[in-house]
């Protein structure tokens, strides 16, 4: 929760509670979420960070990685929390995912690493590869 502070961190805390649930429910089905946008942070400091969890969980074939390219800083009443309106529509993304109803996002199991990002400075979409460094598409 303390993003500011612990940014270096994130990815590979997220990266250690998905590998402890993939040991302890090895056949279960694991949904993570995707860092939302802030206005308190640049927007590439939340694509660095979600595209180190998409390159954590690749290998893990039973991890999907849940996106939510509806819901962005003008979702948040604060700088960081969801209005409550955009909590539902959270929920119910997940809820798609662990349903298996979103087809745009498929499985760690394809073994996709690299996702498209644009950002607010730069709007043409800029792929971040496996070292997380941004690269044309």
């Amino acid at each position: 929760n303390d993003l500011r502070t612990q940014q270096d961190k994130v990815a590979s805390s997220i990266r250690r509670v998905v590998e402890r649930a993939t040991q302890t429910f090895p056949h279960a089905k694991i949904i993570i979420s995707t860092l939302l946008p802030r206005k308190d942070f640049y927007p590439n400091t939340i694509h660095m960070i979600n595209a180190e969890i998409s390159l954590g969980c690749t290998l893990m074939p039973n991890v999907h990685l849940a996106h939510h390219p509806t819901l962005g800083a003008h979702s948040l009443f604060d700088h960081v929390h969801l209005h409550k309106q955009a909590v539902s529509v959270f929920a119910k993304t997940l809820k798609e995912f662990a349903l298996g109803r979103n087809p745009a996002s498929p499985p760690y199991g394809h073994r996709r690493v690299s996702s498209t990002h644009i950002t607010q400075n730069n709007p043409e979409p800029t792929r971040i590869a496996a070292s997380g460094s941004p690269r044309p598409p």
